[in-house]
Parts: C-alpha cells; sequence; structure tokens
C-alpha cells in the first residue's frame, strides 16, 4: 500500500509541474493536471507489471541476490549449529550399522569428510572459491548416475536479465554506502544560506563559507546519525524486534516451504525408513523412528494456503514433546 500512494503522489506531483508543457492539457488547469498524473501513475504502473509478469526479472534478481549471498557457499551459524550435528550423528550411525552388516561403507565415509571440509569453511574470499570446487570434484566421483547430460545452453536474454540485475544490485549498495553523505552535504548547502545571510548573493553563498557550512552542519549531522544508528544497533538492539515480527508473520515459519518437499523431506523419507527397516531387522526398538516419521507425515501435508494448519503445525510441534533430553544423573551421583 505505502509503494502504491508513493507511486501516486509523485505522479501526481509531476502532473502538477508538467501538464503545462503538454499541449492538449495546458487549458485544463488543475483537471489536466490530474489527468497527466493519472496517466503517468497507469504507465509506471504497467512498466511494473512487464517488469514482473512479461521479463520475469524477479527470476534474475533472486538470482542475484542467492549469488551476492556468501551463506550460501558456506554454512552460516545455524547450519554449524543444528545441521552439522544432525547429519554427523546420522552418519556416523549408518556407517556402525554398515560396518556391522558388513556392508560397503566407502560412500558414507567419503561424505563425511566432505562435510567436515564444508563445515570448516568460512565467509572468506578463498573459502567461497573452495567450496564450489569442493562440491564439482564430489559429485564427479559421486554422481547420482553415471550417464552424464549434456550442459544446456543460457540464452542471451537470460544473461542480460542477470547482467541488468546485477548491476541494479551494485548502484543499490553504492548508494546505500555513499546516501548518508549526499544527504548531508545537501543539507548543508541548503541551510549554510540562513547561517550566512549577509553572504548571500543570487540564493548562493561564497565558496568558503559553503565549506564553512558543511563543517558547521554536515559533519555534525553524519557524526550524530552514525552514533544514532551505533546505538540503535548495538544497545537497542531493535534489529532483534524486528527479525522477531518479520519471523513470527512469515507462514513459512510454521508450515513447510517449497524447498522442503524437494531436498528435507526426501532424505528424511529415504533414512528414517531405511533405519527403521535395518532396527527392525536387528530386532530393536523402533518407537522413536515411528513417532519421527508420523510427525513428518503429517506435518508435509499442512498448506500455507490455509490459516489453519499454522495453528495446527504449532500443535503438533507440541504433541511431538521434547527432542533432545539430556541425560539425568541417578540417585546417589552413580551413572
Amino acid at each position: 500500500m505505502r509503494a502504491l500512494l508513493s507511486l501516486g503522489m509523485g505522479m501526481f506531483v509531476l502532473g502538477k509541474l508538467y501538464y503545462r508543457y503538454v499541449p492538449v492539457l495546458q487549458d485544463m488547469g488543475l483537471l489536466g493536471a490530474l489527468v497527466l498524473g493519472t496517466v503517468l501513475f497507469f504507465f509506471f504502473l504497467g512498466v511494473g507489471w512487464a517488469y514482473d509478469v512479461k521479463a520475469k526479472m524477479w527470476s534474475p534478481k533472486t538470482q542475484v541476490g542467492i549469488e551476492r549471498n556468501p551463506y550460501r557457499y558456506v554454512p552460516n551459524f545455524k547450519d554449524l549449529a543444528a545441521s552439522y550435528p544432525f547429519f554427523n550423528a546420522t552418519l556416523r550411525v549408518l556407517e556402525g550399522v554398515f560396518e556391522k552388516l558388513g556392508l560397503d561403507r566407502t560412500w558414507i565415509r567419503d561424505l563425511r569428510v566432505y562435510l567436515a571440509r564444508f563445515y570448516s569453511l568460512r565467509p572468506n574470499r578463498r573459502d567461497l572459491q573452495l567450496s564450489e570446487r569442493l562440491a564439482a570434484e564430489f559429485m564427479a566421483t559421486h554422481p547420482f548416475s553415471r550417464e552424464r547430460l549434456p550442459k544446456r545452453p543460457v540464452g542471451l536474454g537470460a544473461r542480460m536479465k542477470l547482467w541488468f540485475e546485477l548491476n541494479i544490485l551494485r548502484i543499490g549498495w553504492v548508494q546505500s554506502l555513499t546516501g548518508m553523505t549526499q544527504d548531508v552535504l545537501v543539507l548543508a548547502a541548503f541551510y549554510v544560506v540562513f547561517l550566512f545571510p549577509d553572504q548571500v548573493e543570487n540564493n548562493a553563498v561564497p565558496i568558503h563559507y559553503l565549506l564553512l557550512g558543511i563543517v558547521l552542519v554536515a559533519v555534525p549531522v553524519m557524526l550524530f546519525v552514525v552514533a544514532l544508528g551505533w546505538y540503535y544497533d548495538r544497545k537497542l538492539k531493535a534489529w532483534s524486534a524486528d527479525l522477531t515480527v518479520k519471523v513470527e508473520r512469515n507462514p513459512y515459519s510454521y508450515v513447510p516451504q517449497p524447498r522442503l518437499y524437494m531436498t528435507v523431506f526426501p532424505y528424511y523419507s529415504a533414512v528414517l525408513t531405511t533405519l527403521r527397516d535395518v532396527f527392525a531387522a536387528l530386532d530393536m526398538d523402533t518407537s522413536c523412528l515411528d513417532r519421527a516419521i508420523e510427525f513428518l507425515k503429517e506435518y508435509c501435508t499442512l498448506s500455507v494456503t490455509r490459516d489453519e494448519d499454522m495453528q495446527r503445525a504449532r500443535e503438533l510441534r507440541k504433541t511431538f514433546g521434547a527432542t533432545f533430553v539430556a541425560p539425568q544423573k541417578r540417585q546417589g551421583g552413580v551413572r
């Protein structure tokens, strides 16, 4: 809504400023300004529609955002705290079971070595390049299939879209880096006229007074804004509340997102079912695995299009109980 209101106000301001230059509208006064503003509003709305629906620029835009995120290549804190312990524990259990059954453990050992190297990477230039090389080497030696599929060439249109979005992103970075400096310099140039009214000639002041205005206005304002931003970030920690609201208002915080259906659920389905079959063959207790399978079986049916499924997801998680329970000490201090 804010974006639409901003677009509308901007276009009607342009209509007021420029309708005098349009022969058909220049004698219509306010009505001419409103007509031009309305035409401009729908024109730029149409440009946005074509950008999104026809050119599908959201795809390269998302691609650029992902490719410029270092944690798409190396582990983030969540991966180190949650994913790595899970993968490591699962693979160690599988390796032990395979060893007891006399099965080949080569792939599991290789995967453990690969994951150990991957989870040691950090978001620096050397490790970002290394992560791609490690993944390519592992997939080359451990392919899903020995049959090699031909690579499809990327079209010129797709490359041009990606180039456009990449440069738009870079312009945004430059604006973020220099925007505050630009704003305070504009502020100094505007208010220096009021600081030295006796020196004003043709709505401007001599250059040395402008430099003095920068020292007296621009630099203090910039330092104040920087200090305010530091206080906002380090002391108030307002970003925490902001992220909390974003997470709580994200339906995929409660129900499965599309990526889970493509990667996580197939993995869990294969691993948990295989483990259950192995446990059953060894006459071991399968209740824990049965509970996890039943939980995921219902959880993967929840949909983001049904509001009641978000509440059901919370209830389902509560019924599952504690995931990790620390071992309790026995009475008398004996373990």
